[in-house]
């Protein structure tokens, strides 16, 4: 049914449970909890989960699985759609549509959303990312370490949550299918409080989903029992032939080793019967307490389709409960096809969402694990198709285009004895195949500054571009065969032209650059040296020749030849630049270009430090690109390095103690130095655990030894519950309300520099 599907479970913090012993007459047939009639299933399903398949953005606010990490926040609409799915299963079971997401717990389920999507795959022990603080970890760690967790393909046009529910529900895998734990919370009568996160990274959707559970409101329970599928009517797609069966009844009543279950299909009579002494097909017993229940599971082999309108019975024997009275379980389910007259689907443009008609919907039967074509469908011009009249089976569906890619959908069943399949298919996208292959550059000839227009070759019906500089002189279309001529101005001798060709698609080539030819040129200039303090550029050329300097394609200064002088103002020119010089004669020949590297005389600026403290084997910051970089503790260097070419610096040294003052400078390959840049080390590491006193539940101080002057905060669980100052011998004592025998009280210590220390547990014993 799913796609790139996983999920784990844990255990889930809830509150005790009320138990009464039994009263002596109580009936040895435990009472199922009953499920609702047909024609209410079907309005309450319209209403409720039918639009689980109604595109939707999750987030009100996105969340981030990167530093700076954000937990986000799904939409109400979106999480009450989760609520919906949980409940329409609950609704089925014959359980209260009571499941109400709590804001406290959806913040906890982002961030352990946000946790398990920075990993990347599932865990119920995800490590801490190093660049993750630790009260986010903390957060999301209790979020992944007690809930139920799930990894899928990210869809927006489905609501994911609800597919989330789908697969707890199922719990098929060899290590779920042993407690069908993810079930038995979904399930279960103690539970009324939900939270639902979701993240994704780029491949994947993860999602956490906390849960709590108390004994309000239920004294019903201890004499019933939760069937999945339910007692009475049932519909077929939310229980399928691969999903194991599934009771839970009160933890009170235990399974003993006797327990047996028969489950029986009235048509024909073919039974299973299920027992640790032997099985017809998978049995479990789980005293594994999700759920606060015990668990019976069991699924039965070689039953491959479930008809519209089958009928089975359920019966378990061997069950006793903590006073020694023996009880016994029987109903009957009734599977029905909820969506018998609703077997369509859609096909939609992804981005746009706009319909794609006459697209092929190619179906494939799955017979012995070979693919067998069977039938293509056409969708209309809304982009719909139906499918009925199909034989029972596996199924694969392709959607295809000409134009877009292709989409899969496998892995899903025919069941039912009309031959219809029972499950909406939903909108499926397909995405525009696009060119995103360039051209090749083009191969252009000549120019010269007689030209007046550009020609050659380049990929057929591509629009062929000419550019100087930033300029556009020039474009047109390549003909069948790829030849192209462009129009342009004539250009000047010793121009540089840029030429390309860009596709229907607007796919770029390779550019083809080339300079204008000059048939007779002066000779290049001769130039003295020029530094970056320098404001003329000086040297020898043809006489009357204009001269022009270039950093670049850009001109900075021109001047005339006097008697074969010349000097030509520019603005200072950093260290390093290339300049390049080009006399033009009269008629307008360009000699060739004679360049001049610009020296260094310049010492750098002082350097940007990062700030360093007493933990730290290592200075950091930025300079000069190359510059050797030297750090002292006074007059002794303690590091030095070379400056990459962003100019970022890493220079190891010994720890130094808070306080120390190190200078840095840094000298460029001319052996300029610059000015000296101070740092002082800061006060980075924490103080010591305090040690803490013994603390009863009649206490209302909390007293111990700390660091001189460090700030005492006590804690109870994450609320904060006193504060002080440790004095100058280390000892605090710190006014509190009288705690609870049984509290765990966290007890940190800050210094002056902030840093905090680990925290002391003290457990409140009782007065």
């Amino acid at each position: 049914m799913f796609k790139n599907l996983k999920l784990l479970i844990s255990t889930i913090i809830a509150g005790s449970l009320l138990w009464s012993p039994f009263e002596a007459s109580a009936a040895e047939l435990l009472k199922p909890m009953s499920g609702p009639a047909k024609t209410d299933i079907i309005q309450k399903w319209e209403t409720t989960d039918k639009n689980r398949y109604t595109s939707a953005n999750p987030f009100t606010v996105k969340p981030s699985i990167k530093s700076p990490y954000l937990a986000g926040a799904l939409s109400p609409e979106y999480i009450t759609q989760g609520e919906n799915t949980a409940n329409f299963y609950r609704y089925l079971s014959g359980l209260p549509m009571n499941l109400k997401s709590l804001n406290e717990l959806n913040d906890l389920s982002q961030h352990g959303s946000v946790l398990l999507a920075k990993h990347g795959y599932l865990s119920h022990f995800p490590s801490k990312p190093s660049d993750m603080s630790s009260d986010f970890y903390y957060k999301g760690y209790h979020s992944a370490s007690t809930s139920n967790i799930a990894m899928l393909s990210y869809d927006m046009s489905r609501n994911m949550l609800s597919r989330t529910v789908d697969m707890y529900m199922e719990d098929s895998s060899p290590s779920n299918m042993e407690t069908v734990g993810h079930r038995m919370w979904i399930l279960s009568p103690y539970v009324s409080s939900i939270g639902f996160g979701l993240a994704a990274d780029d491949y994947y959707a993860y999602s956490a989903m906390n849960v709590f559970a108390q004994a309000a409101d239920t004294p019903y329970f201890p004499f019933s029992y939760v069937a999945y599928p339910g007692n009475g009517v049932y519909p077929k797609e939310y229980f399928k032939t691969n999903y194991p069966w599934s009771i839970g009844i009160d933890s009170k009543i235990t399974p003993q080793d006797n327990v047996k279950v028969t489950l029986t299909r009235k048509s024909d009579g073919k039974k299973w019967t299920f027992s640790n002494a032997g099985s017809d097909g998978f049995f479990s017993v789980s005293l594994e307490g999700y759920g606060n229940v015990n668990g019976i599971i069991f699924k039965p082999d070689n039953l491959d389709y479930i008809q519209d309108g089958e009928v089975f019975s359920v019966q378990v024997t061997g069950l006793k409960d903590s006073f020694g009275k023996e009880w016994s379980i029987a109903h009957e389910t009734e599977f029905f096809d909820l969506l018998k007259d609703k077997t369509y689907g859609k096909v939609i443009e992804e981005g746009s969402k706009s319909p794609i008609a006459d697209a092929d919907v190619s179906f494939f039967r799955i017979i012995n694990g070979e693919r067998v074509f069977y039938k293509t469908i056409k969708t209309n011009e809304d982009g719909e198709f139906e499918y009925t009249g199909f034989p029972v089976g596996e199924y694969e569906v392709v959607f295809e285009k000409s134009g877009y890619s292709r989409s899969t959908l496998g892995g899903f069943y025919i069941e039912n004895d009309e031959n219809r399949y029972s499950d909406y298919l939903g909108e499926f996208e397909l995405s525009p195949e696009y060119d995103y292959e360039p051209p090749a550059a083009p191969t252009v000839n000549e120019v010269s500054d007689q030209s007046v227009a550009v020609t050659g070759n380049a990929e057929p019906a591509s629009v062929v571009t000419v550019e100087t500089g930033t300029l556009v002189v020039g474009k047109a279309t390549a003909d069948e065969d790829g030849k192209f001529s462009i129009a342009i101005p004539k250009q000047k001798a010793g121009s540089r032209l840029k030429v390309y060709a860009t596709d229907a698609t607007g796919n770029i080539s390779p550019a083809v650059y080339l300079t204008v030819s000059d048939a007779t040129a002066p000779p290049a200039p001769s130039v003295n040296a020029v530094d970056d303090n320098d404001t003329v550029v000086t040297g020898r050329a043809e006489a009357g020749a204009a001269i022009s300097v270039k950093s670049g394609d850009r001109v900075i200064g021109t001047a005339t030849a006097v008697g074969g002088v010349f000097s030509v103002k520019v603005s200072k020119q950093k260290a390093g630049t290339k300049l390049t010089l080009v006399a033009e004669d009269q008629a307008g020949n360009v000699s060739k270009s004679a360049s001049v590297t610009v020296v260094d005389k310049t010492a750098p600026g002082v350097p940007v430090v990062n700030a360093v403290d007493d933990n730290d084997l290592k200075v950091t910051g930025k300079t000069e690109s190359g510059a050797t970089v030297v750090v002292k503790y006074g007059t002794r260097v303690i590091g030095q390095t070379v400056a990459a070419s962003t100019g970022s610096f890493t220079i190891k040294v010994a720890k130094q103690k808070a306080g120390t003052k190190l200078s840095v400078t840094a000298a460029d390959k001319a052996k300029n130095i610059s000015g000296a840049k101070t740092v002082i080390v800061l006060d980075k590491t924490p103080p010591k655990a305090p040690t803490v006193n013994r603390v009863d539940s009649n206490d209302t101080r909390v007293t111990g030894k700390a660091e001189a002057g460090a700030s005492i905060v006590i804690k109870s669980g994450s609320k904060v519950i006193g504060r002080g100052t440790a004095n100058s011998k280390g000892s605090f004592t710190i006014k509190i309300s009288k705690q609870k025998a049984g509290v765990k009280l966290g007890v940190t210590a800050a210094d002056k520099a902030k840093n905090t220390s680990a925290a002391a547990v003290v457990k409140v014993v009782k007065a």
